[in-house]
């Protein structure tokens, strides 16, 4: 399981932009999946990020880009690795890392 406390927000709710953003992140590869884009992208403290783009978007890989999560949208995990709480009781702080407990979920189910 993910350690307790561990922060986590699903692709969808997590913006990305060239401009600005709560915090800065490299592309690392993007895929084209016709009526999404995701674009992965890599934090030295958050570890790689997945963001799910609706439509055709164009990033390149090692691109700088800047990310925000949507915080009424981030939840978190107990102990277990279950998802223990939703946004109210969500640490402010980008301290935990945010995104590894989405991509590692999403992952599980694509091996399963």
């Amino acid at each position: 399981g993910l350690p307790a406390g561990q922060n986590g927000i699903r692709p969808e709710h997590l913006s990305i932009s060239r401009d600005g953003g709560e915090f800065a992140a490299e592309v690392s590869h993007i895929e084209k999946l016709g009526g999404e884009t995701l674009v992965y992208a890599r934090h030295d403290t958050h570890g790689l990020l997945t963001v799910r783009l609706f439509g055709e978007h164009d990033y390149s890989v090692s691109e700088r880009v800047f990310l925000t999560p949507q915080r009424e949208r981030m939840f978190q995990f107990d102990p277990e690795g279950r998802r223990s709480c939703s946004a109210p009781g969500v640490s402010p702080g980008l301290d935990q890392d945010i995104g590894r407990g989405a991509f590692e979920k999403r992952e599980q189910k694509r091996v399963a």
